[in-house]
């Protein structure tokens, strides 16, 4: 459901809102990734403090609503004990999860070790569970803590999938922080293609492991020059190989980013009739009303055979043009070994528990 083909299918294309914050939350070194993947939470510890005792502490309940200091003051009068680093941590953490992030937000969940992510969507406000609601069902660790918020899970992904520009996240200890200087390297393990703040947006990986020659380079850029015409796609580069390439384009410019996205894909584009475009939001597109929706589209394109009222995509090239396009695209993406970017595995959630059994049990303990 997530390749590019599945565009070609049938015409849906994510388009994840410009507002989303991403929070990379930590399962107590993994210990609970298996209780938030299968329940559909996260939590935070302290369950001390109570989501009441927050609504009624004074210095959260001010005309400037809540604050580090009176998440802090909170947590002085609560754990007497603590020293004011342990203060100032456990007040950060909750000052996070309980008002920074907000529903439809994207959270990444790291297995022990870091081996595997889980990448989901907040469903919920905070809320809080009693403790004899706790799940104990079941072979995983059980998460103790009170404090949580519903997630949909959308996909896992390897440790392999995250970009080296992530890396520092491996050794840092904090519980929760903000992804947000990462939205683009977390976007893309979604699918693809997608669409946000304006433009179209496309990762291709080369798998050649030998440096990439500027004759190679040369080839690359001359699709794209073949291709976008009087469009402007733009080029980011890992100049590491393997390694991503990035392309972007103004979201009317789509077609563009999906021809050229096709071509070195290794797709013929006259063997392929590219159907029309709807874009959808996370969930809707992966799950529920999505999926139904791209199955109905996908009939419909067949018994109207896409009627000239449906928007259609394309590129302007002559058959000669299309055919020198064609076979230079072809010889590129055989040198550089090219492929759509499919980071991980989505979810179905019957087959969560296949997901899980999968796992070596080394890499949740």
């Amino acid at each position: 459901m997530d390749t590019v083909e599945s565009f070609v299918d049938n015409g849906l294309m994510l388009e994840i809102p410009s507002d989303t914050n991403y929070w990379l939350v930590r399962a107590d070194g993994g210990s609970y990734y298996e209780d938030f993947l299968v329940n559909d939470f996260i939590a935070i510890a302290d369950n001390e403090i109570s989501l009441e005792s927050i609504n009624r502490f004074p210095q959260l309940n001010t005309d400037i609503g809540h604050t580090i200091e009176g998440f802090k003051a909170l947590y002085q009068e609560t754990y007497l004990k603590w020293n004011s680093q342990q203060i100032s941590h456990a007040a950060s953490r909750t000052m996070k999860f309980i008002t920074e992030m907000k529903k439809n937000d994207i959270v990444i969940v790291p297995s022990h070790r870091s081996l595997y992510f889980l990448i989901g969507i907040v469903e919920s406000d905070p809320f809080q569970i009693l403790e004899k609601d706790v799940n104990i069902s079941g072979h995983y660790k059980k998460c103790p803590y009170l404090k949580r918020r519903k997630i949909k899970w959308i996909k896992e992904v390897p440790r392999t999938a995250i970009s080296d520009k992530m890396f520092w996240i491996f050794s840092t200890h904090q519980t929760i922080l903000s992804l947000n200087e990462h939205a683009e390297h977390i976007d893309r393990l979604f699918t693809p293609i997608y669409i946000k703040n304006g433009f179209c947006y496309s990762s291709l990986k080369v798998n050649k492991k030998e440096n990439i020659t500027s004759a190679e380079w040369l080839k690359l850029y001359n699709v794209i020059e073949m291709v976008r015409s009087d469009s402007d796609v733009f080029v980011k580069s890992n100049v590491q190989s393997p390694g991503l390439i990035s392309l972007l384009a103004p979201a009317g410019n789509v077609s563009i980013i999906v021809a050229v996205t096709l071509l070195l894909s290794g797709v013929i584009l006259g063997e392929v009739n590219l159907p029309g475009v709807k874009v959808q939001g996370i969930i809707p597109y992966f799950f529920g009303k999505g999926k139904l929706e791209r199955e109905k589209m996908r009939l419909e394109n067949e018994r109207l055979q896409l009627e000239n009222d449906k928007i259609r995509i394309g590129i302007n090239l002559s058959g000669q043009e299309k055919k020198l396009a064609e076979s230079t695209a072809l010889e590129i993406s055989k040198e550089l070994r090219i492929s759509a970017f499919n980071a991980g595995k989505t979810f179905e959630f019957e087959k969560k528990m296949d997901s899980i059994d999968s796992l070596d049990e080394d890499e949740l303990e």
